[in-house]
Order: structure tokens, then C-alpha cells, then sequence
């Protein structure tokens, strides 16, 4: 009887030691992709998406953050974070080294793209960030809240001034 289990078990145990480590190191990416699709980009709730201005990067904004990636490999290269609140918008500066990202209650973060960190933080305005946009000379960033835009040296990180909307 022993022998008969014996005879039975192992070959399905060397069996399932042969396959399991090419089924589990299979990229989540290609997981039952759709028929053309290429790949499945980024973790949690997609919230918005934008190529940098040289097509060298993409970056898709989630519920848990600012995930880069390389556009001739689709791979991930950083996954940019601060908070839990995840990321609602970005947006990047005419040059494509900055990266702006907004975010509900956590203001607005302006990331460095090539050293994939945090550059400065802006924390004027309402909790709900309307659009974000940089001058094309990209000296200059304005963000919109619910009724002012704020506009901002990108050097200095100084407020440069404040439009007022309707007020009624």
C-alpha cells in the first residue's frame, strides 16, 4: 500500500515542483489579457493617465499612486507615493522632468521625474483640485480649486499670485 501512495504522489509532487515556479513568476501584467492587448498597466483604481512630452514615459495615476513606465518596454520603472489618498490628476511640465500630481486633502506634489522623488508640495487652495497646467516655458504652474487659481514660481516655489472667481 505504501508503496502503491508511494508510486502514486511523488510523480505528481515532481510534477507541480517542475511547473509552479513558471506559473507564479509569470508577470502580473500578462495575466488574461485581452486578445491584442499588450499589457495591464498599473495597481489600484485608475484616476487618470499622460505621456511625457518625448513619448519616453508614461504615467497612470491610481488609488495608490503615480506608477512610471518606459514606453518601449512597458515596464514598470518607479512607483511614486506620499500618502493613502491616491492621486486624482497629473500632468507633466513641457520638458518632461516634472511631474505634477493632485490630490484630494493632500494638495498638489510636483515630483522630479529622472530622480523619481518628491520636489515640492503646494497646500493653497480647496480640497478639490479643478486642473492642473504648466506655462509652456515651464517656469510657471497654475493649479485651479473650486474658485481661485493659484499661480506659482517653479524655481522658487512662491505663489506668484491669486485669481479670484465668482464669489456669489
Amino acid at each position: 500500500m505504501k508503496k502503491v501512495l508511494f508510486s502514486f504522489f511523488f510523480p505528481v509532487f515532481i510534477l507541480f515542483t517542475l511547473y509552479l515556479p513558471y506559473s507564479s513568476a509569470q508577470e502580473y501584467t500578462q495575466w488574461e489579457l485581452p486578445e491584442d492587448a499588450i499589457a495591464r498597466l498599473g495597481k489600484g483604481r485608475i484616476n487618470d493617465m499622460e505621456y511625457s512630452p518625448d513619448g519616453t514615459v508614461f504615467a497612470v495615476a491610481t488609488s495608490i499612486g503615480i506608477w512610471l513606465y518606459d514606453t518601449q518596454t512597458y515596464q514598470e520603472m518607479a512607483l511614486l507615493a506620499r500618502n493613502n489618498n491616491g492621486v486624482q490628476s497629473i500632468v507633466f511640465d513641457p520638458k518632461g522632468t516634472i511631474l505634477s500630481s493632485g490630490e484630494h486633502y493632500q494638495g498638489i506634489t510636483l515630483w522630479d521625474v529622472r530622480a523619481q522623488r518628491l520636489k515640492k508640495t503646494f497646500q493653497e487652495g480647496s480640497a478639490m483640485y479643478r486642473g492642473m497646467y504648466f506655462s509652456s516655458d515651464g517656469k510657471t504652474f497654475a493649479h485651479a480649486s473650486y474658485k481661485e487659481i493659484y499661480l506659482y514660481n517653479i524655481v522658487t516655489g512662491e505663489n506668484k499670485h491669486i485669481l479670484k472667481g465668482n464669489q456669489a
